[in-house]
């Protein structure tokens, strides 16, 4: 497909969803983008202050560190939901910590009485990760490099150009020409956590392209047992409708239902705003999923009846 195909395909697609106001708003931010870029210097390690934390950039990164040296922030929507419900004394883990954005606001948040455990299975985003944590007031963390799943042993990841979309992958998944694929441990959540002394989750972040099922099927005993807030992204791009009803109902049948909703493509500064954070029940999802309304990826983050 050519790029004016990609573009117009985008372009109905954006504005079927979204509506005309966001799609000529997602234009200019598209166009900014580019000449901002031109005056800045993306080669070298620059740094930012994101949410009071202090962040060091990956080089050249077309991810999150672009973005973030672009508008200072990422997800805003959901930085708000999360930052809502994150209390001071809270344990929260982090599953693709990437270079800490999130995981430095949560150790902000939990204070000194919480703590934060950090995920992140790319080497280089891991590198990053454990240095933006050395650069905050709280020593409240630990970071671990390596994947979540479902069972324990060595997997295939795959390391892009963006660093968010670096994950995972599956035998006889196409490969992009421009990434690199190599092998990292793999291990089940409540196998980590049985070696961390079991520490009782509050909260579970997670942002895992695609790997959610696995996730979440290696972390059942912490899910029935500590039953912690949980926010996740999930990827009905990458995933399709039969997996994506099927890490929703794996929720609903464990008693969890979403408080709020965000499609993640608007989740961007100056393009989403307060009302588009919805609160969907996991019912209403589904029928959006059912009749293909749903967005290529939104987040959710869900509490259990018990909380």
């Amino acid at each position: 497909m050519g790029y004016i195909s990609i573009l117009q395909s985008w372009l109905s697609y954006f504005l079927k969803q979204h509506g005309l106001k966001k799609t000529i708003i997602g234009i200019s931010l598209y166009h900014y983008r580019i000449i901002k870029l031109q005056r800045l210097d993306v080669s070298k390690e620059n740094q930012v202050i994101t949410n009071g934390c202090k962040l060091s950039l990956i080089p050249n990164d077309k991810g999150i560190s672009e973005e973030l040296l672009l508008f200072n922030t990422h997800e805003p929507l959901n930085t708000q939901a999360l930052s809502h419900e994150l209390k001071e004394g809270m344990t929260c883990l982090d599953i693709g910590g990437n270079i800490g954005y999130y995981a430095t606001l949560e150790s902000k948040l939990v204070g000194k009485e919480g703590r934060v455990i950090a995920i992140e299975p790319s080497p280089l985003n891991f590198r990053y990760l454990k240095k933006n944590m050395s650069l905050q007031e709280n020593t409240n963390y630990t970071v671990h490099n390596f994947a979540c799943g479902n069972e324990t042993g060595v997997v295939n990841f795959l390391l892009s150009k963006k660093s968010n979309l670096s994950k995972v992958i599956s035998d006889g998944e196409e490969i992009p020409l421009d990434c690199e694929i190599i092998k990292i441990p793999l291990k089940k959540i409540d196998s980590f956590l049985e070696e961390e002394q079991n520490p009782k989750i509050d909260m579970l972040r997670m942002d895992v392209e695609g790997y959610e099922m696995m996730v979440l099927e290696g972390a059942h005993k912490c899910l029935v047992n500590d039953k912690p807030i949980i926010q996740i992204e999930i990827h009905t791009e990458i995933l399709g409708s039969e997996k994506t009803k099927k890490i929703l109902l794996y929720l609903k049948d464990l008693g969890y239902e979403i408080k709020w909703y965000t499609p993640r493509e608007i989740d961007f500064p100056f393009l989403g705003n307060k009302n588009d954070i919805k609160k969907y029940k996991i019912d209403t999802v589904l029928q959006k999923l059912n009749s293909n309304t749903l967005p290529r990826n939104f987040i959710i983050l869900l509490t259990s009846e018990t909380n």
